[in-house]
């Protein structure tokens, strides 16, 4: 029972770290706050996570084309 509390505190501890950095992102984004107000620390997490977005943006748009592609050839065919 200790593993399962522990991981949930570790989940949880994931969660509320992701949650503050989207926090972060939109500040950021809205101009409320400055990459000068920001720690070091603070603006390589938002890099990493500017980095990770246009990476899965990326991926999403590559499976988007050949999904395209895929229904083209099928058209092709009929």
């Amino acid at each position: 029972m200790k593993n399962r509390a522990e991981f949930m505190q570790y989940v949880k501890n994931i969660e509320n770290d992701e949650t503050r950095l989207l926090k972060l992102q939109k500040q950021y984004r809205n101009g409320e706050i400055k990459e000068e107000d920001m720690t070091k620390e603070q603006v390589q997490q938002l890099c990493d996570l500017y980095d990770k977005q246009i990476a899965e943006l990326e991926k999403s748009n590559e499976a988007r084309k050949r999904k395209l592609l895929e229904y083209r050839r099928k058209m092709k065919k009929a």
